[in-house]
């Protein structure tokens, strides 16, 4: 009975520590290179591939930790195509809400009358 209740209490011990390792990384800033990082997730994309080109975009974040926290927070499914852009200091938190959220980047467009293209 003691033996179970010492691998009940370790497993707990287990979980809380994944939980609080969970939070630390989902809110520590990210040091980007630049003031900003403009990154695009193809149509298509799983979780593995948005991370991946969010990576190769310059976003340094540990490709395995992030695809954790999206799966501990059930988010996977919920990522959407598109351009996005982070400002230095964002968290990965902020990361999967801009791109679970579709917060995509705006572009300027100009049409300059009597151009045809």
């Amino acid at each position: 009975m003691r033996k179970v209740l010492k691998l009940l209490l370790l497993a707990i011990a287990g979980l809380l520590a994944l939980a609080a390792w969970t939070l630390w990384f989902a809110v520590t800033p990210v040091k980007l290179s630049q003031s900003s990082v403009e990154f695009s997730v193809r149509p298509g994309s799983g979780l593995r591939a948005a991370t991946r080109q969010i990576i190769d975009a310059g976003i340094p974040i540990p490709a395995w930790q992030f695809n954790l926290m999206i799966r501990l927070n059930g988010s996977e499914a919920g990522i959407k195509a598109g351009s996005y852009e982070v400002l230095d200091g964002a968290t990965p938190w902020q990361i999967l809400g801009k791109i679970t959220r579709g917060e995509f980047s705006m572009a300027e467009v100009v049409f300059i009358e009597g151009w045809t293209f």
